[in-house]
């Protein structure tokens, strides 16, 4: 992501792209690299969350004074595997909220493998691999972001 600082565009860390977002309930978490979650799938196939992932674009387009604050681009790539068990997910390393931007879902920052292969757990099927693209301009006359999804 960058700035525009009135003369140039400067790029933000991501620890400053934090502390930028101050719009209420907007939680960037752009410091954030890496995460894994944990849905609970019954037996029904029902998933815990009600089966949706959700991300949101956290409001980065202070006021509606100045059109040319921020541009940047980011990607979202995740994969999904399938493991059968009872083991709880306390056991394997996750909580609820344990990584921000997995929101109230089973999460955890820290990778998860060791606790999983620990367990004996073997993944079954296929992964599912999925990629969110968003690119944004906000000196563009629309100041809309574009979102691609594969």
């Amino acid at each position: 992501m960058e700035q525009w600082d009135g003369s140039a565009w400067t790029a933000l860390p991501a620890a400053n792209i934090d502390v930028y977002v101050t719009a209420k309930r907007s939680n960037v978490f752009a410091s954030v690299g890496r995460y894994w979650e944990l849905w609970i799938v019954d037996a029904q196939g029902n998933v815990s969350d009600g089966g949706e992932d959700t991300f949101s674009l956290a409001s980065i387009i202070p006021g509606k004074k100045r059109k040319d604050t921020t541009r940047g681009t980011y990607t979202i790539t995740g994969d999904a595997a399938f493991y059968p068990t009872t083991v709880a997910p306390g056991a394997l390393g996750f909580t609820q909220g344990g990584a921000g931007p997995a929101g109230g879902l089973f999460s955890t920052l820290t990778d998860p493998s060791g606790a999983i292969a620990a367990s004996g757990l073997v993944a079954t099927g296929q992964p599912v691999h999925c990629q969110v693209h968003v690119a944004w301009d906000s000196s563009a006359p629309d100041r809309y972001s574009t979102v691609t999804m594969t």
